[in-house]
């Protein structure tokens, strides 16, 4: 059978055990919250990044399609002398 003492020191230990698990579980809802908000803020973060590489794309390919434009309007020298060389006929 347990002493007085010894049943007092197990009740002094029961409790410090059941402040430090309450303390650890605070932190655990803590730590869960953080976690939301890093993963929401990383999120954003991904979608942001997405956008601009999107529209730095399509801004490339724009230009692209522009130069392409260009230069299937455009006429060689060769053209342009043939056509200048053509007028004064």
């Amino acid at each position: 059978m347990a002493t007085e003492r010894e049943i007092e020191l197990a009740k002094q230990v029961l409790a410090k055990i059941t402040a430090m698990e309450k303390k650890i579980d605070k932190l655990d809802g803590r730590i869960d919250k953080l976690d939301n908000r890093i993963d929401d803020s990383l999120e954003g973060s991904f979608k942001g990044l997405q956008a601009t590489f999107e529209n730095g794309f399509s801004d490339v390919r724009k230009g692209l399609n522009e130069i392409i434009e260009i230069n299937k309007n455009s006429k060689s020298a060769k053209e342009i002398v043939e056509e200048i060389a053509g007028k004064d006929k």
